[in-house]
């Protein structure tokens, strides 16, 4: 299985340099821009999450390396379009009815909590008797890189995004601005290809279906 060690080692070879992976210091700063890269850019089948949330007030903070929402609904609906929760911006929501008066929550947005952290915020606000349960599905940001034993879905099965990324914030530590140009194009195209695989593992060989009225393609 490959592991962070090999991306240490590999960074030396392709880089051709012998001093990159023994300073802990700039091994550390390529591998914080590496993966801020990786969060910013990959979305794939494995990173996907789903919890339930318990709205006891307004609020509820955002799980563990929460990044995007995928969906958020009542978990108890009699059907799932009546339970759909629609996005409004924070300065929207508050100026929304249903912010106070509303029958059931309709309305999310995100926003931060004061404490450099990420929470949902709900229209109208749950109540601690009988609080209403949120069901979300998310996409979670892969833990970075520490220990040279560490490893992760994406690093065993598409090596080839890891290694460019971290090409990419090498050739930059060292100031070699023609790699970084031909690492970064690297990346891209391995994280566009990536992409694709994913949307065809979600195809299954098929055609897109058109369901519901007015017809949406799924």
């Amino acid at each position: 299985m490959t592991t962070y060690s090999q991306i240490q080692t590999d960074l030396d070879k392709w880089l051709i340099r012998d001093d990159i992976s023994s300073d802990a210091n700039a091994l550390a700063s390529i591998t914080n821009i590496a993966q801020a890269a990786i969060n910013r850019e990959v979305r794939t089948v494995a990173q996907e999450a789903h919890t339930v949330l318990s709205l006891i007030g307004r609020s509820v903070a955002a799980p563990a390396l929460f990044m995007e929402v995928k969906y958020m609904q009542l978990d108890d609906a009699s059907s799932p379009s009546a339970g759909t929760l629609e996005y409004k911006a924070p300065e929207m929501l508050r100026r929304d009815n249903t912010y106070q008066n509303a029958s059931r929550t309709t309305f999310y947005t995100i926003e931060g909590d004061g404490s450099n952290a990420v929470q949902f915020t709900f229209a109208p606000a749950g109540n601690a008797s009988t609080p209403p349960q949120i069901a979300l599905g998310y996409y979670t940001r892969f833990a970075t890189l520490v220990d040279g034993a560490d490893t992760n879905w994406l690093l065993a099965n598409h090596y080839d995004v890891y290694l460019y990324a971290y090409l990419r914030a090498g050739a930059e530590f060292i100031q070699e601005d023609v790699l970084e140009e031909r690492f970064a194009a690297k990346f891209t195209a391995m994280v566009a290809a990536l992409h694709k695989s994913e949307q065809r593992k979600r195809q299954r060989f098929g055609s897109m279906v058109a369901y519901g009225n007015p017809r949406g393609v799924v």
